[in-house]
């Protein structure tokens, strides 16, 4: 059934849209409407300073009721061809693609076409919190708690994989519909360091070093006023600064007001009328996330801590990554091989394989699935090898 089509042309979409999935080029100006031979935009999103948003369509995937996949689609405006627009593009593709976590969206590709950039990503259905505070009203101190168990560790996990966010805020969190879990998106902002070049402090948790520099076009500070971190505007980098974006996002959604319009600034708010309900312990929490020194700012909260506990709730796993799984892989299979015929270590490598895209399924439960590991490679260990003999 044919659909409307967004020409990726800018000037085309300031018209009325004519094109259809049946069109292979635009009526208006001839560009190719497929890109990269499989997506298309179909809904305007939102715009930017460095290029624009799209919803469209993979025509090669389907959704579970057997319509084209629905995804994300980001343009970054071809005038922006010099080596720093690029390494921007590049920055968030290659963010996407080393990050494997539920609350993060999942990276599809990332190519170039009649000169402009594009990143496609997976669609989040659900709604901002900036729309849910608007539409449903500010949120009580214990669904503002349990939002903060739930960003905590996507925060640890993208810090330890070397990233940082640099725009957490309202708009870039989404309350997914299928389960309620909150999604961080827009990874365009964030700053990427290997992972080797992290530290350990004292503690043995891994530290990320402060980095000074311009930002990605020529200098220019990225951010959100209200939420970016005071440092950063003198260009310095470093993982708290997404602590005091995550502190001033949990002020709006207890008081609806924006931080940058707090009378006499951010760290007055426990003065407004909408926070006197609130705990001082819940308060003390929120202000040490959101302190001037980055030296003194914490995501550890206390008040996360007695909610997980009355709850009855453990954080969900963000210390599994897929490089841990498949070095166990390699090593079971070396340790089998060398044992075996090449026949044999080809089964051998074979089941584990099956049994590593399985274990996808279970990456919460990074117990659960060594022990699976382990049982399936003794199974596979008797009948392979031990019958032979």
């Amino acid at each position: 059934m044919p659909y409307t089509v967004i020409c990726a042309n800018p000037p085309c979409q300031d018209k009325e849209p004519t094109n259809t999935n049946e069109d292979k080029k635009c009526r208006r100006c001839n560009a190719q409407l497929l890109l990269h031979e499989r997506f298309y935009i179909t809904q305007v999103l939102g715009s930017g300073s460095f290029g624009k948003t799209y919803f469209g369509v993979d025509i090669l995937q389907k959704d579970n009721k057997g319509q084209p996949l629905s995804v994300v689609i980001k343009m970054f405006y071809s005038k922006f061809k010099s080596a720093k627009a690029r390494s921007l593009f590049k920055l968030e593709a290659e963010q996407l693609k080393n990050l494997n976590h539920f609350s993060i969206p999942k990276y599809y590709d990332d190519f170039i076409q009649e000169g402009r950039q594009f990143i496609i990503e997976e669609r989040v259905w659900g709604d901002d919190l900036k729309n849910i505070v608007k539409n449903k009203g500010v949120f009580t101190e214990d669904e503002c708690i349990e939002f903060l168990s739930q960003l905590e560790p996507v925060l640890k996990y993208i810090h330890r994989e070397g990233v940082i966010h640099r725009d957490i805020k309202p708009d870039n969190i989404i309350r997914r519909d299928v389960d309620g879990l909150y999604v961080v998106i827009d990874f365009g902002a964030s700053y990427l360091r290997e992972i080797e070049s992290m530290e350990e402090d004292e503690g043995g948790s891994l530290r990320l070093p402060t980095y000074l520099g311009n930002d990605a076009f020529g200098g220019t500070v990225i951010g959100t006023p209200g939420y970016i971190a005071p440092e950063v505007m003198e260009h310095v980098r470093t993982h708290k600064c997404d602590y005091y974006s995550l502190g001033a996002t949990s002020i709006f959604l207890v008081t609806g007001i924006e931080p940058n319009k707090i009378r006499n600034g951010i760290h007055f708010w426990q003065e407004l009328e909408q926070a006197q309900k609130l705990s001082y312990e819940f308060k003390t929490d929120i202000q040490q996330m959101i302190e001037i020194d980055p030296s003194a700012r914490k995501l550890s909260l206390t008040c996360v801590e007695k909610w997980r506990k009355s709850h009855a709730v453990t954080p969900k796993s963000t210390e599994f990554a897929p490089s841990d799984l498949m070095n166990s892989i390699s090593k079971l299979i070396n340790t089998f091989t060398k044992q075996s015929t090449p026949v044999q270590g080809a089964i051998v490598a074979a089941i584990v394989i099956l049994l590593f895209l399985f274990i996808q399924f279970l990456k919460e439960s990074p117990g659960l699935a060594f022990l699976i590991i382990g049982v399936v490679a003794a199974v596979a260990y008797f009948f392979v090898f031990k019958k032979k003999e």
